[in-house]
Order: C-alpha cells, then structure tokens, then sequence
C-alpha cells in the first residue's frame, strides 16, 4: 500500500498533467481489450503531442521488415541516436513519440531512428528485443557511426538488454540513456511498494503489461528481459539512468546503476525530484519535466562531444 498523499507532494503542474492524462483510459487492467487500451494511449500522446520542429527533417522507412523512421538536421552527420519508445511492451509506436524523437534531434542536432516493433500480447518475448537488435544493426551500417542508444519505460528494458546483448559489439555504443525503465526488479519491498498506486502507473499496471508480453517464468532468468539479473554489466557503454521519484519503478533504475558500478561498469543515476512516470510527455507544461527533459539532452549533447 502506497504511504503517499500524491496531491501534497505534486506541485500544481504535474497534478494538472495527471488530470489531463485520466481523461483518457489507457486500461492498465488485463480484463480490458488490448484494442480498447491503444486507441486510448494513442489519443493521449496525440493530444500531448506539441508538433515537430520546422527544421528537422522526418523521413520514414521500410527496412529489415520494420517501419523505421529517421528525423534528421542540417547538422546532424556523425551524431546518431536510437530512441526506443516505452508502452508497457504492449502500446505505442511511431507517432506515440514522435514529437519526443523530433525534440531531441532538434536540441541535439543528432539523427534519431526510431522503430515500431511487434507488441505483446500478440507478439511475445524476444520479437521485440529481436527487432530492436536489428534495427541496432541496420542503424549502425546505414550512418556508418556508432549509436547512442536512448528509450523510456519498456523502451529502457528493450535498450538496457540490446546493450548488454551477446550479438552487439559494445565499443560501437556510445552510451545509453534509460528514462524511469523497467528492468526487471522483483523485490517486493522499497518502491514497488511505497507507490505501488502511484499516478499514471501502478505496481499493478506494471505486472499486467509485463504479463502481456513476456513468457511468465520463462522470462525470469533471462536477462534480455530482466536486464537487472545481467552478470556481464561491466562491458556496457557510460550509463545514464533517469528514474522519477513517484514511480515504483524507481528501484529499477537505481538499483541497475549500483550493479552496473559493482561489475565494473560506468553508471550514474538521477533522480528526478517531484516527477511521475511518464513526465516526458509533460516538458512543455511542468516546469520541472522541461528541466529534466534538458537535463537528459544535455547528457545526450555531452556523450556526442567526448566519443
């Protein structure tokens, strides 16, 4: 049970954001068709979505039987980023982030991809992890520079487990930036209890979209699925993990960081003070999900300077 009185502890601005968003019923709940809950999901990212910047260049794609699509600026040669969207494994694609992708190829001058690919429960664990891999691939021969991978909730798992695949050659990363992700921590104490009704997602939610896509316990001991579990973190490029502070998926991130330091690894970890999951969505109407959201692209900016 949660101990939070989220409308004390939420400034005016995220609770606004939460208002808005309950008006859509996204239907964390298993009992509600999948159909019913990505129309709805669809809606809201639509009715948050603030428009692509002029100057960025959006061309979509069809390659290794995915839908890809490529945002791109002037000034955006040499510079590329891998955004993999999050939905719980089972909502989004393309148009859900898409003016997040735009945003971020914009304010970084980079060239983002991102991928629609297969979504629970029709398609079950790998198929998303195996499209995200070969988009990986076809990113990498395609600008001929690495990657710098970034993804949100169950986009952070999918980056955190490319990025610690067997099949990806580590040193062609130039880092990955996990934004409040789930990654597969079981405990049943800390966050996935203290806000396990937190706003905009529930402990609940949380294991109803994982029932969705993964394999029940044939997912347990399998680290592209619970990238927490990895024994091999050391070998990951620099780490950036953002994990918002009312979200039971906070000890995820942290929890990763400090196993990617013990096995040697570089990983710094944010707590994003004040903030729900999902606040990307917010950067245009909180004060301090824009500040996050420049916090992150300054990491991105910082990354591109020193590989």
């Amino acid at each position: 049970m949660g101990f939070f009185d989220y409308e004390k502890v939420l400034d005016n601005e995220i609770q606004d954001f939460i208002k808005e968003c309950k008006t859509f019923d996204q239907g964390g709940d298993s009992k509600q068709p999948i159909a019913k809950s990505r129309l709805a999901y669809d809606a809201m990212c639509a009715s948050f979505n603030s428009g692509r910047p002029r100057s960025v260049i959006v061309k979509d794609l069809w390659q290794n039987k995915l839908n890809i699509r490529r945002y791109s600026t002037q000034l955006s040669a040499g510079k590329s980023v891998l955004f993999i969207h999050g939905g719980g494994h089972a909502l989004g694609g393309l148009d859900s982030h898409d003016d997040i992708c735009a945003d971020i190829s914009f304010l970084t001058n980079s060239t983002v991809y991102a991928l629609d690919y297969r979504l629970g429960p029709e398609h079950k664990h790998p198929s998303a992890y195996n499209d995200c891999l070969s988009c990986l691939k076809y990113v990498e021969k395609k600008e001929n520079t690495k990657v710098l991978l970034v993804g949100d909730s169950a986009g952070g798992n999918l980056v955190a487990a490319i990025a610690d695949s067997d099949q990806v050659n580590q040193k062609n990363l130039i880092g990955q930036i996990l934004i409040y992700p789930s990654l597969g921590n079981l405990d049943s104490f800390g966050t996935p209890v203290i806000h396990d009704n937190a706003p905009l997602l529930s402990f609940k939610d949380v294991e109803s979209m994982y029932n969705n896509y993964f394999k029940s316990t044939l997912c347990l001991n399998d680290k592209r699925a619970r990238p927490i579990i990895s024994n091999t973190l050391g070998r990951l490029p620099k780490t950036f993990v953002f994990s918002a502070e009312f979200d039971p998926l906070y000890d995820d991130g942290k929890k990763y960081c400090d196993l990617v330091n013990e096995q040697g690894g570089d990983a710094t970890f944010f707590k994003s003070t004040g903030l729900i999951h999902m606040h990307l969505r917010a950067r245009h109407r909180s004060t301090k999900a824009k500040t996050e959201f420049i916090k992150i692209v300054k990491v991105i900016n910082k990354l591109f300077e020193h590989y």
